[in-house]
């Protein structure tokens, strides 16, 4: 699903997360369709689905740690395409807090970054605007093709 997301191959995403789902638990199912749906016009159909999925039936086991923090994650950031900075923070918070499940305080106080501001958030959405505005630098001329990407560097990046 990964290898397709990255080639923007968002039907083979689909059918990956399809052909997956009856082999994981339905959270990872859900998670993996709700990212496909993020980046093709459902997100807010993606953050309905996570959100349901995230939320235990009653009598029933909370997923696994790994599994909240993997949902979560794509809940914020598909939040954070929707624009909703408030509603991706929490996700990220919540996201935080099973990080510390699986990996207590005081391990992770060295390694762990600062959380960010919201003007952090801010410049994040700022550059990545600027980022899809310009075109890639593969089209600027005909020498240097996405092949460069796969065959090591270009002279063309080394000047």
């Amino acid at each position: 699903t990964a290898i397709n997301m990255v080639q923007a191959d968002y039907a083979r995403a689909r059918q990956s997360c399809q052909q997956m789902a009856p082999l994981a638990t339905p959270l990872i199912g859900a998670a993996c369709s709700a990212q496909v749906d993020a980046v093709t016009g459902r997100a807010a159909a993606a953050v309905d689905r996570l959100r349901a999925a995230l939320a235990p039936a009653a009598g029933s086991t909370p997923a696994p740690a790994a599994e909240r923090l993997w949902a979560l994650t794509r809940l914020a950031e598909t939040e954070e395409r929707l624009g909703r900075s408030a509603a991706a923070e929490a996700a990220f918070r919540d996201a935080e807090t099973v990080v510390e499940v699986l990996e207590p305080p005081e391990q992770a106080a060295s390694a762990r970054e600062p959380a960010p501001t919201p003007s952090t958030a801010r410049m994040r959405r700022r550059l990545t605007s600027v980022a899809r505005s310009k075109p890639a630098p593969w089209s600027a001329t005909t020498s240097v093709r996405p092949s460069v990407l796969t065959t090591g560097p270009s002279r063309a990046f080394m000047s």
